[in-house]
């Protein structure tokens, strides 16, 4: 993270897009509702407060003026979940609530609770839902579109065929931020990839996207500069 902030701190954005999944909610995950011990002193509150300390506020003063959004994926969707069952918790638990997002002046999109997705020029950005093997092939056939997202932590892609020269879109997963050895990983190999995207687009909408891996905390730029963490 902190190669990245480095990396944004050196250009000027439009935008950054965060497609979900910035908060675990791992203290409210039904997968730990019979391992309590996984989530010993978790708690929500400590997820937003460590969420806002070292992500959201250096990214903030790495890209200041840029716009930010954040996507609604299925880890923020926990909270919503939560309240579903507890409605006396609305308006605090929830991601958009707890981490100040309009005190902020972020954008909250709730793609996972209502499919609606970012769109700039000829792109849309969303969490992603599928999770098959060939999940790219999937997410462009169900998108119709140039489309991209988190959610497998991978990177793969994969462009639909179509007659004329222009009119072909492709849907990829751009990667993750985020430790590669999670617990309930179990030690299990993974295709996880920590990368980050660049966006490049012209007045048309057409675009150019700049997906950048990270290796041992350290990447080559689109310019072939070095960043590390």
């Amino acid at each position: 993270m902190d190669a990245v902030f480095n990396y944004a701190s050196h250009h000027k954005w439009d935008a950054v897009v965060l497609a979900g999944d910035l908060v675990d909610n791992n203290s409210i995950s039904s997968h730990n509702a019979g391992n309590l011990r996984a989530i010993d002193g978790e708690t929500i509150l400590k997820d937003y407060e460590h969420i806002q300390k070292n992500i959201m506020d250096p990214l903030e003063q790495a890209t200041p003026g840029a716009q930010k959004i954040l996507l609604e994926g299925n880890h923020e969707y926990r909270a919503e979940r939560l309240v579903s069952a507890q409605p006396q918790l609305a308006g605090l638990v929830e991601a958009q609530y707890g981490l100040g997002l309009e005190r902020r002046g972020w954008l909250w999109v709730p793609y996972w609770t209502t499919g609606k997705t970012w769109d700039n020029g000829k792109a849309s950005f969303g969490h992603g839902r599928y999770t098959n093997l060939h999940h790219a092939y999937k997410h462009a056939l169900a998108y119709g579109r140039n489309f991209y997202y988190g959610h497998l932590h991978d990177i793969q892609e994969h462009t639909v065929e179509r007659d004329g020269d222009d009119s072909k879109f492709e849907a990829a997963s751009l990667g993750c931020l985020c430790e590669y050895r999670q617990f309930y990983m179990q030690g299990r190999p993974s295709r996880w990839q920590q990368a980050f995207s660049i966006f490049r687009f012209q007045k048309n909408g057409h675009f150019n996207r700049y997906t950048v891996r990270i290796f041992d905390h350290k990447f080559l730029d689109p310019e072939d500069k070095l960043y590390k963490g």
